[in-house]
């Protein structure tokens, strides 16, 4: 599945921390929410309309999903649903006055088109607004990894899923054990 930012005539160049941020929003949730990751970049693609994206390793699941949908596929549908809607939450809380309507309208139509799948019309509605609340809070509460994946992105444009899980695990170095004995622990008798 690619989630995508798109493009109109607006200067690219103008739009480059924005769609940092965006980009950074799916990879950051997609990672937390333990779905694989291929790649993120922020070079734009007019081909196909696009001033970033974020692909994830794996099928897609909107052609893939029959009626009767299980448990473990409604997760899958639920966490996608998320790491959908995480582009344009991210982009709100770095810059709300970033946002474009047409930025933002696929990720929305592919979050509606899942969401169709464990829901009827009426309720895809409220499955969305609830699924935007958690997303809200997954990326307030993952704030300083997105930071710091959008800073990667802007330095180099293109980052691997490799790439984004040794941002976010470089900020959180591992605790390592004390270099001097502790005179707290027993000595060794010979």
């Amino acid at each position: 599945m690619t989630f995508t930012i798109s493009y109109s005539g607006e200067s690219v160049k103008s739009h480059r921390a924005a769609t940092a941020y965006h980009e950074a929003g799916h990879a950051v949730v997609q990672y937390y929410l333990h779905l694989p990751i291929r790649k993120v970049t922020i070079r734009p693609n007019k081909e196909k309309g696009s001033l970033g994206h974020c692909e994830s390793k794996g099928p897609s699941y909107l052609g893939e999903i029959d009626l009767g949908v299980s448990p473990a596929q409604q997760d899958r549908i639920f966490r996608n649903i998320q790491a959908l809607l995480a582009g344009n939450v991210a982009q709100q809380r770095f810059n709300k006055r970033s946002v474009r309507k047409w930025q933002t309208s696929s990720d929305y139509r592919k979050a509606a088109e899942l969401a169709i799948r464990v829901t009827d019309t009426v309720g895809v509605r409220l499955l969305l607004g609830w699924l935007t609340h958690h997303t809200e809070r997954l990326v307030q509460d993952r704030w300083r990894e997105i930071e710091a994946v959008a800073a990667a992105l802007r330095e180099r444009k293109t980052l691997t899923g490799d790439e984004i899980r040794d941002t976010i695990n470089g900020l959180y170095p591992a605790i390592r054990p004390p270099r001097k004995k502790s005179r707290y622990l027993p000595r060794r008798s010979i």
